[in-house]
């Protein structure tokens, strides 16, 4: 079994003391970035630029079928010029491979959780794992990750035990998801051993909805309770296909968050995986808050700043990425127009001193897209831009206690309504609310 990461240290506690920000690769801190939309790629040499300017060093993608009803050349084109342009920035880019990915002849929720024999195999998982195949291996070592799936323990049906088929949101049954995950590493094997390439299991979807605490440990209890495991540790030498784990935390929309609150999350996620005696580290995948709609910039910069320390306290975080970079409905770091939150500014901070991937000209020219360029730091340029201070001079910044929190996976919903909801605003009307808001956000990835 190959190890691609360090090993984490088990015992009485669950967290490793992590390196300084200056010794890590800029690509720890990335975010949710662009993809090809009306078959037009995203990555503008603004966005591009912007991203420089926070100090991140890469972005999680999703291959989208966009308007496609197969993946064809024209697709693939727009695909190409924005890895370009991230090799030009010295970006690394995270692909995702999720239902935007399939053909429309493949269906979707319906077709996804039903037709499965015992294992979970059904026409859905095969489709999904040809895709996979054709990606894969047409980006060979130019994209080494690749997260398979996304919040597959998110749904917006409360039947949705009884009634998979329509669940709604993104949810799959652990039974389906185990082998899809297993097809995917089983049916690509040539192709991740021979580039090095590496799964990351699709992010679940960790929230404290209406107060609750809900860190998807149920979820992954099911998925780690499948027979597949058995049968990879039997015939491929390894238990599980992923060489890390998506996360995905959405807490405290409606204010200042802590350290305590977030490590909590973490904690229970990385008690379940130990018990099923996986160890590979955690990718938090989604992180954020919106502003200005469910708080001032400040105080989403603070909020960042907070869960960033946090996940930098920890050895068993290898990765993290803001949602969202560009300001789609308010989650952005950045404003509509591209100038900074204050949270830009945030990120260049934390992002100081560390090592980018160089960037790769692909010819002479070609930094001809590229706007504006400075020889300013990512931190000067940010603080310069934003024209505010750092986070840790924000108004309303949180505990920054490193307390951990040993509560486990009892009473967790999971999913719940598998939304991002923001307390304060009461009743019903917050999961119709927070719904449409999933909805929306699922189709900008």
């Amino acid at each position: 079994m190959r190890a691609p990461f360090p090993a984490i240290a088990v015992g009485a506690s669950l967290v490793v003391a992590s390196s300084f920000a200056s010794a890590r690769e800029c690509a720890y801190f990335s975010g949710n970035g662009p993809s090809v939309y009306s078959m037009q790629q995203g990555l503008s040499a603004t966005y591009a630029n912007a991203i420089d300017r926070a100090g991140l060093g890469g972005f999680r993608m999703g291959f989208r079928i966009d308007t496609e009803q197969t993946w064809n050349q024209a697709l693939f084109d727009r695909y190409d010029a924005l890895l370009e342009v991230a090799r030009e920035h010295g970006l690394d880019v995270m692909a995702i491979i999720l239902y935007e990915s399939t053909p429309p002849s493949a269906g979707g929720q319906a077709q996804w959780n039903s037709g499965y024999d015992n294992t979970g195999m059904n026409a859905y998982v095969q489709a999904f794992v040809d895709v996979s195949k054709t990606l894969m291996s047409r980006y060979g070592d130019r994209i080494k990750y690749w997260e398979i799936w996304n919040e597959p323990n998110a749904w917006t049906n409360g039947n949705y035990r009884n009634d998979p088929a329509h669940a709604g949101g993104t949810y799959m049954l652990p039974l389906v998801y185990s082998k899809l995950l297993a097809e995917t590493y089983v049916q690509n094997k040539a192709t991740i051993t021979s580039h090095g390439l590496h799964l990351i299991a699709g992010g679940l979807f960790a929230h404290d909805i209406g107060g609750g605490f809900s860190p998807a440990s149920d979820y992954a209890q099911e998925l780690f309770a499948q027979g597949v495991w058995d049968w990879m540790q039997n015939n491929e030498g390894r238990r599980y296909p992923w060489d890390g784990f998506g996360y995905h935390i959405y807490i405290d929309q409606g204010g200042a968050t802590s350290s305590a609150h977030v490590l909590r999350f973490i904690d229970a996620i990385q008690q379940t995986k130990i018990q099923a005696t996986d160890y590979v580290p955690l990718w938090i995948t989604e992180f954020g808050w919106q502003a200005p709609r469910n708080m001032s910039f400040a105080q989403q910069a603070a909020n960042l700043d907070t869960a960033l320390g946090a996940f930098e306290s920890r050895g068993d975080v290898a990765r993290t990425f803001v949602f969202k970079i560009d300001d789609y409905d308010d989650w952005g770091i950045f404003n509509a127009d591209w100038t900074s939150k204050a949270a830009v500014a945030t990120y260049a901070a934390r992002a100081a001193g560390c090592t980018h991937l160089p960037r790769q000209m692909l010819d002479a020219g070609m930094d001809a897209r590229v706007e504006g360029g400075s020889d300013a730091s990512p931190i000067d340029a940010a603080i310069a831009d934003a024209g505010v201070a750092t986070s840790s001079d924000a108004s309303g910044a949180s505990d920054a206690s490193d307390t951990i929190g040993t509560n486990g996976a009892s009473g967790d919903t999971s999913a719940s309504c598998a939304c991002r909801a923001t307390p304060k605003r009461g009743g019903a009307a917050i999961c119709a609310l927070a719904l449409l808001a999933i909805l929306r956000r699922a189709r900008r990835r």
